[in-house]
């Protein structure tokens, strides 16, 4: 009863939890009678006892043996008693193997023959030679447990078992601890361990070679690989062979894994499943998704009372098998994208499923069954259509398309041809691609072509074309029903009380019920829904909150809104002013005066139109001055939600109208409004003829023309009349709006109306009038405010300084702008407007409200304040004389560069040019900026921009990496575009690379478009007009700014290898390995000891890049080697602590002899016992830098800065660096192909093995880089890349698999393209089809030599000796100058900050479709450090603290403060940080987020599925000097390697990367519960972007003029107090959003072992939830 207690005694399991390495001790020669008979004398003789290594499983479900010898433990500890040294780990050990009985019920015991023993086992009792029956090996496993029991009794712990404490169980002592280094140490033993575990060395946890593979059996390997495992193979519980490139499956394949509880065999090539599927009688978690099936084995069927989890999705299945509906145990049932889904007759029986995702099928009906079923999540989407290839602007080809729709199993049952068919109906220009036009009319006809919620016979127009049956599951909390014709989502939603995510996305809807908001939903999707009213598509824009809080409102009562804007436009003296009177007249003409003034900006009136029987028609007239001037001021107040008139006299004539040119603004602004093109003064002349057809067809917004009098009165009351319906036609008119909203807007009305007349309402008075209103929710006063300018009522502006006031009178802010903006003389000379003119500009307005309009005009982009004047520009009003500048000639020799970007625009509109220099307005070097041209200047970079033309902009760059200023002008750009030119159209031209390189003046351009053109149709290359150059298309795309997501992972790997190029001259790589006990704690020890960590940050602030470990007594030595391997240097912390620890001593040994590495000695602490040491001897020939006198510190760290670089010169003279890289395919090497678990592919080899072919050059004295043999030191994409920059000359062992290998091409594209090295081309394998591809075209291209391998030919050889001794150079390395050190060091800063620019981009694309409440975008799993670390100033920051007026009280912040939390006594190792996204670097923050509380087995899981993500930022952060210890220590570089092994060769894609990043950013936002954000906050930068900032850089994205006028600016609070409003009101809105998106707290469970044969009810209670299956909470903690 004791041992049976101990099952859930959590000291118990806490120690199998926490640890990943067991053992056990048995005799020697144990025998069958000493099973019989145990014998204390014989297990106590240390001279005849073997360590016998255990494996744990996955997740400590089973302790097992393998069929070993076991090590003598005699060789290591001949006198040495290990019950006395070992009794609580040796005690737990025997434990874990009873219990595995003990758990589990005695009755059932005859299902279970193999607990902990394999099928043979001859070596561990060697008396035992036979294959024993099952009878026979429980019968000795039976014997074993008595073995077991005695130990347990001669080790006396059983009695204390019940009272002992996690603190007793969880720490392995220090002498285990050094058994597993001596065991590491000897090669036999080590041998032995290898042979049978995987992980001894700790760079995963430790399991059997069987336990290993099946979940990280190696790619394009089969089941085969396993079979020398097979005696393991009735322990494994789970297997996973996802994405393994298998073809098929044995007939006998679930036979061999009969205890298998889940498997995943998703993403192979798998045709079929085997029959003997229902062999596998414990299978609860079957996933064969993404493959290639197209019928499941009816057999499947007799698996429905264990059988919990399915997907079966995306194969060609063609229907829902009819042997699925059988399986009645099911929970989940995953078949998305099956082709069709005709009937569901029978599921009614599967009265535990929870999980049903059908979506992307063809659905005909929907049974009434489903709502008995207790079902969570659902998932109906139609069949799609593609409306993100209108919004992405991708323009497929017609293979393009098929690629596309073949994605989906739907359209593989069409008729043959239906889809060229199709493509050839809507392509009508034949130009072979779709434009957005034809895109559209695709989606039309796709969507008509097969059955959909809402039409046909599915109209169901009571539930809005919802099927009844949905609003009947009220158990439902996810909702999917994308891709159908659905009018509206009724109120029938509010039936489904447990929602709390909706997803209707890409489907017809008009309106979703204000019933939704009375839901605690957290996500509410309706992307591409182009009929939808209500919500309005202004407050979708906005995200999640703003949807939230809108339905949340509306269903607390809602008012129709008919309302819109009338936008008079039109060259000055066209009649605008005398229309809107003759509009607005009962008599339909004007009182004509032709001596009224002309129109100062806009005017603005209001006008109620009635409509016969319905509502009447409110239009907000806005009449726009026609005057160039004004132009730039125009363009912040056009917007789609309008009807727009545009004016011409017609007595001017068509050619002086300027149609073109208000028709383009209009596009470019408000692309989706409607256009009247109005002629005025018809009684004076005969209409005036227009190419009404040409203007139509280029301007699609038109919608007829017409001719008016406004003196006769002619036309009017027909202008009325169309006014009046194409008003009622746009979609926005009758949207609900919520009544509290509008009653809010009727009193801020009242304020503009009264005697005081008042435009300007301060923010604390529309907080009084919101009370009155019910709205007392800080969230939706902003909400409110923000919808009520969408409509033009307020103008408010959501920043720091502006959100004081709201504007009620927009006329108000048009006659402020008008102030700057004038047709009359003004105090504005050369566009310069002085602060002390600003009560001249403004007389009007109160002197106090001066500095806020100064601002409101920054915010406009219509102005930007000047560093050394008192004094803000106008780019609008500056001369347009070119300001003089120096344009240096190019300096090559210094490796400097030029480039540029031509932007080619349809039309550019006014305004666009100057409000991209407002936003640059930050780099402008000395003012040198006017009306057409700015001149830039970026850390040692320089460039110019240029508007050449009416539709043409010039950006120019030099430096070292100019491409980074280039980047960031086109960001400025494309997010000016975004925000308010939505119609624009351009293109830009790039520089050909080849030109450049011959440093021709003009070079040849490619235009964008023709490259992406290039990309469609799958060209591989591309001619230069000029020269005639030919470039690879990759290349090409590679200089572009990343336009699609596919792009990105291209820039990104260049960025990478760039850095590691500049890294490599700028910067050095150390590893402080120091003991921990030499860390000073108390305040006395810091005044008389030096601490490492201070030594760390001194030296990161001087440029050094510093990995460390203050642990080396307990730490693993192969995480060690890994963060030796990435450092140049080793810098051993020398104490009496380190001296004494034989583990230390022999990693110093391991550092000087084993790695060969350069390494620095720093003498620590306060003794010198360590002189006497052993260890002295060693190094008694070495310098050492004293670090232990802390009076003498600074000159010893100084002595530091100069000896590292020293040993790094000293250890570099005489290492010989590969001058041949050799890059091949390993498919090519049949040395691969034959080692144990490889599968030979057909016709990859032929005679020549590149891997012989590399030890043929060796021989001849070529030193040569082999992959094998050189990766694995600095990471996944710098390794390569390093090994081709040294290399002087490429082998390339080419081959249709090696022109199939995306890495392969990299390689080749990388030597050829961007290094220039000579490349020998030697033809591997068996087929020729790689000459036809990229490869082969650049090898013809280039003239290599090339020599085939491929059938017998020694000569070969010998050629390619002979050809790479003559190519290889013989060149003398040269030291660098100053002055291009100095260089080198900017251009790593820039290249560092365009990769961190573009991979936040790619993170906020990513972030902004989660559609979830507003929260951080880069996401970092860190290591928690065991103790509290601190982050002490530099030397530097100490002299600048000690010379600052305001000294900072505390000289250390703290870094790592974390408490962190406790699991059972386990202490979390892992936390989340979010980073600080400022623009010129990206910086942690101190407060950290907890790591969920996981398993191994699901934290591991967890990990894999975030790697994607994980392995790019890291990859990017590594190259900081952020002090992150996931970067900066051993167990950092281990996470780091185990993220990099997921990514494997053309594996994992893009679609990856963002499932990764979307599964770790849920994860922290459910895991910051008090919604922290990290400290960060949400900032807009001038430059018009969004970041998430810390303190100190959020309080520097203000201006000049914020900074200068801050008592101004701030608002007073009631009380009078100035305080910058709505700081603490955005606090709580912060908070309210929390509410919103947090998910419910992870329900904790009991962790279990020993749980791998769970029975079938148990397992099946267990299983909805645990987090494998999880998919949009993958962070919840069971």
């Amino acid at each position: 009863m004791i041992l049976r207690s101990c099952v859930v005694n959590p000291a118990v399991i806490q120690f199998f939890l926490d640890n990943s390495k067991f053992f056990v001790l048995l005799p020697r020669d144990l025998t069958i009678n000493d099973l019989r008979h145990p014998s204390l004398t014989k297990l106590s003789q240390n001279k005849n006892i073997n360590v016998h290594m255990l494996c744990p499983g996955l997740r400590s479900e089973i302790l097992h043996f393998v069929n070993s010898a076991g090590i003598e433990l005699e060789q290591f500890y001949p006198n040495f008693d290990c019950m006395e040294s070992w009794p609580t780990f040796l005690f737990m050990c025997y434990l874990g193997l009873i219990l595995q009985d003990a758990s589990i019920n005695f009755t059932l015991k005859p299902f279970f023959f193999f607990d902990m023993l394999p099928q043979t086992i001859d070596k561990i009792m060697p008396s035992v030679s036979d294959t024993l029956k099952k009878d026979e090996l429980q019968l000795i496993e039976r014997g074993l447990q008595r073995v077991f029991y005695l130990y347990l009794l001669w080790l006396g712990l059983i009695q204390n078992v019940q009272k002992m404490s996690i603190a007793e169980t969880s720490k392995v002592s220090d002498s285990i601890q050094k058994f597993y280094v001596d065991l590491a140490n000897n090669s036999d033993a080590l041998k032995q361990i290898q042979h049978n575990f995987h992980g001894f060395d700790g760079s995963s946890p430790m399991r059997c070679m069987g336990h290993h593979l099946s979940i990280n059996l190696p790619q394009d390997t089969s089941e085969s690989t396993l079979d020398q495992y097979k005696d393991y193979l009735q322990f494994l519980q789970k297997i996973d062979f996802h994405k393994h490139g298998m073809k098929e499956l044995s007939g006998n394949f679930f036979s061999k894994f009969t205890r298998a509880e889940d498997l995943n065999l998703s993403e192979n090539q798998l045709q079929k499943i085997p029959a003997d599927i229902n062999m596998a009688s414990f299978l609860t978690h079957l996933n064969i998704s993404k493959n290639e099936i197209t019928s499941l084995p009816n057999e499947i069927a007799e698996l429905k009372d264990t059988l919990l989890t399915l997907d079966i999705s995306h194969n060609p299945l063609g229907d829902l098998p009819a042997c699925v509906l059988k399986l009645t145990s099911l929970t989940q049932l995953h078949a998305t994208n099956i082709g069709k889904v005709s009937s569901l007759r029978g599921i009614k029986y599967m009265k535990d499923l929870e999980v049903l995702c059908i979506g992307y099928n063809i659905l005909e009906s929907i049974p009434d069954e489903l709502k008995d079923l207790p079902l969570v999540e659902l998932d109906i989407s139609g069949v799609p259509w593609f409306p993100n290839l209108i919004s992405e602007r991708i323009n497929p080809t017609m293979s393009r398309f098929k690629s596309i729709v073949d994605q989906y199993i739907a359209f593989k049952q069409l008729p043959a041809g239906k889809l060229e068919e199709i493509f050839k109906s809507v392509d009508k220009d034949s130009n072979g691609t779709l434009e957005n036009e034809e895109l559209v009319m695709v989606n039309n006809i796709i969507m008509d072509m097969f059955p959909r919620f809402g039409k046909d016979q599915m109209v169901n127009p009571e539930t809005g074309g919802m099927p009844k049956v949905v609003y009947q599951m009220t158990t439902l909390q996810k909702l999917t029903v994308e891709f159908h014709c659905l009018m509206e989502i009724t109120d029938h939603i509010k039936h489904l009380i447990k929602l709390t995510a909706i997803n209707f996305s890409n489907t017809t809807i008009q309106s979703l019920s204000p019933q939704a908001g009375q839901l605690n939903l957290r996500e509410i999707h309706l992307q591409h829904c182009p009929s939808l009213k209500t919500p309005p598509k202004e407050v979708v824009r906005r995200g999640f909150n703003a949807v939230y809080g809108y339905l949340k409102r509306l269903s607390q009562g809602a008012t129709s809104c008919r309302r819109t804007k009338l936008m008079m436009v039109g060259l000055g003296g066209a009649g605008k002013t005398s229309l809107v009177e003759s509009l607005m007249s009962s008599y339909g003409t004007a009182d004509l005066d032709y001596e009224e003034a002309i129109t100062d900006g806009i005017d603005i009136c209001q006008w109620n139109v009635p409509v016969k029987g319905e509502e009447s028609i409110q239009f907000s007239v806005w009449d726009f001055a026609g005057q160039t001037v004004y132009y730039n001021t125009h363009q912040f107040f056009l917007s789609n939600r309008a009807v727009y008139m545009l004016v011409w006299n017609i007595r001017l004539g068509y050619e002086h109208a300027g149609l073109d040119f208000w028709l383009s603004s209009i596009a470019c602004h408000a692309p989706k409004a409607p256009i009247l093109i109005i002629g005025t003064h018809c009684d004076k002349v005969t209409k005036s003829s227009l190419p009404q057809q040409e203007l139509k067809k280029a301007f699609p917004q038109i919608r007829d023309f017409y001719f008016v009098s406004s003196y006769t009165g002619e036309g009017i009351s027909n202008l009325q009349n169309v006014l009046k319906t194409v008003a009622l036609e746009q979609k926005y008119m009758g949207e609900k709006v919520p009544e509290a909203w509008l009653e809010l807007e009727r009193k801020i009305m009242k304020y503009r109306e009264g005697p005081k007349k008042v435009d300007l309402l301060p923010w604390t008075e529309v907080e009084e009038e919101a009370d009155t209103c019910g709205i007392l929710d800080p969230v939706e006063m902003i909400q409110a405010i923000e919808f009520l300018h969408d409509l033009g009522s307020v103008i408010f502006f959501n920043t720091e300084f502006l959100r004081g006031y709201v504007v009620i009178y927009p006329q108000w802010i048009v006659d402020v702008m008008a102030c700057i903006v004038t047709v009359h003389v003004g105090p504005i000379k050369e566009g310069k407007l002085l602060h002390k003119d600003m009560g001249v500009v403004w007389k009007k307005y109160p002197k106090n409200l001066h500095p806020w309009l100064l601002r409101l005009t920054e915010e406009f982009d219509l102005t930007f304040p000047l560093k050394d004047e008192e004094a803000n520009l106008v780019p609008c009003l500056l001369p347009d004389t070119d300001t003089s500048y120096d344009w240096p000639t190019v300096k090559t020799d210094k490796g400097e560069k030029e480039t540029k970007m031509i932007y080619t625009f349809k039309y550019l509109p006014a305004g666009l040019f100057n409000r991209a220099q407002v936003r640059l307005h930050g780099y402008s070097e000395g003012g040198k900026i006017w009306k057409k041209g700015m001149y830039l200047k970026k850390n040692n970079h320089i460039a110019v921009i240029l508007q050449n033309s009416k539709s043409e902009v010039l950006a120019r760059a030099q430096g070292y990496k100019p491409e980074n200023i280039l980047y960031l002008i086109h960001e400025v750009f494309e997010a000016l575009i975004e925000e308010s030119y939505a119609g624009v159209k351009y293109d830009f031209r790039i520089p050909c690379i080849e030109c450049q390189n011959m440093n021709l003046t003009e070079p040849s351009m490619f235009a964008a478009s023709r490259v992406y053109r290039a990309v469609e149709l799958g060209a591989p290359f591309i001619q230069c007009d000029n020269m005639f150059h030919t470039l690879s298309i990759p290349e090409l795309q590679a200089l572009m700014p990343p336009d699609k997501s596919t792009d990105f992972d291209n820039h990104l790997r260049r960025s990478i290898q760039e850095l590691q190029d500049i890294n490599e001259d700028i910067n050095i790589n150390v590893c402080f390995v120091f003991h921990s006990k030499n860390v000073p704690t108390t305040t006395e020890e810091k005044k008389d000891m030096v601490d490492p960590f201070q030594i760390m940050t001194d030296l990161r602030a001087h440029g050094f890049l510093v990995s460390f470990c203050d642990t080396p007594d307990t730490a693993d030595l192969g995480t060690l080697t890994l963060s030796f391997k990435a450092a140049k240097v080793v810098i051993i912390g020398i104490s009496d602590e380190f001296a004494a620890d034989p583990q230390c001593k022999r990693l110093f040994i391991f550092v000087k002899e084993t790695l060969r590495m350069p390494f620095l000695l720093v003498v620590l602490g306060n003794g010198k016992e360590w002189m006497k040491s052993d260890l002295a001897l060693n190094i008694s020939s070495e310098v050492y830098v004293k670090m232990n006198d802390i009076k003498r510190y600074d000159a010893k760290i100084k002595e530091m800065y100069e000896a590292i670089p020293r040993k790094l010169e000293a250890n570099t003279e005489g290492e010989e660096i590969p001058r041949c890289f050799i890059s091949y395919c390993w498919a090519n090497s049949k040395s691969e192909v034959d080692k144990p678990g490889s599968r030979l592919k057909e016709g990859a080899v032929g005679w020549g093995d590149p891997r012989k072919l590399k030890h043929f050059l060796s021989k001849g004295g070529v030193s040569c880089w082999l992959d094998v043999e050189r990766v694995g030191g600095k990471g996944l994409f710098e390794d390569i890349a390093d090994g081709l920059r040294k290399a002087k000359i490429i082998v390339a062992c080419v081959s249709d698999e090696y022109a199939d290998s995306a890495n392969c091409k990299m390689e080749f594209r990388f030597a050829a393209c961007q290094l220039k090295i000579p490349i020998i081309i030697v033809v591997v394998g068996t087929g020729y089809t790689w000459e036809r591809t990229e490869i082969g075209m650049l090898a013809v291209g280039n003239k290599y030599p090339k020599v085939n391998l491929q059938y017998e030919n020694s000569s070969g050889l010998l050629d390619i000796m002979k050809m790479v001794q003559e190519k290889m150079p013989q060149e003398s390395e040269t030291k660098k100058g100053k002055s291009l050190e100095e260089q080198k060091e900017a251009s790593f800063q820039e290249v560092l900050e365009i990769t961190q620019r573009q991979f936040l981009r790619q993170c906020i694309q990513f972030a902004d479709s989660m559609n979830v409440a507003h929260y951080p975008r880069l996401v970092v799993v860190d290591i928690l450090h065991d103790k509290p670390l601190t982050k002490k100033l530099s030397t530097t920051e100490k002299r600048e603290e000690e010379n600052s007026e305001c000294p900072t009280e505390q000289a250390e912040e703290p870094v790592v403060e974390d408490t962190p939390l406790e699991s059972g006594g386990k202490k979390n190792k892992m936390c989340f940080r979010l980073l600080c996204e400022h623009e010129e670097g990206w910086h942690e923050v101190d407060t950290t987020i907890p790591f969920p509380s996981l398993t191994t087995e699901d934290e591991d899981e967890w990990l894999q599925g975030i790697a994607p993500y994980a392995a790019r930022v890291l990859a990017v952060l590594k190259y900081t000097n952020l002090p992150l210890l996931c970067i900066n220590t051993p167990q950092g570089k281990q996470l780091q390697q185990k993220y990099e092994s997921v990514l494997t060769d053309g594996q994992e894609k893009n679609a990856d990367f963002k499932d990764a990043y979307t599964k770790a950013r849920e994860t922290v936002m459910e895991q910051d519960k008090d919604r922290t954000c990290g400290g960060l906050r949400r900032c807009h930068l001038l430059n018009g972007k969004v970041r998430w900032l810390c303190e100190k850089h959020s309080q520097e994205t203000g201006s000049k003029t914020e900074r200068k006028y801050h008592s101004e600016l701030s608002v007073k609070s009631k009380e009078g107090v100035s305080t910058p409003h709505i700081t603490k009101r955005e606090s709580q809105l912060a908070n309210k959003n929390a509410s919103a998106a947090k998910s419910p707290d992870p329900v904790q469970v009991q962790p279990q072992v020993f749980q791998m044969r769970q029975m079938q009810g148990v397992a099946k209670k267990n299983s909805h939830g645990q987090m494998k299956r999880q998919t949009s909470q993958a962070c919840s903690v069971m």
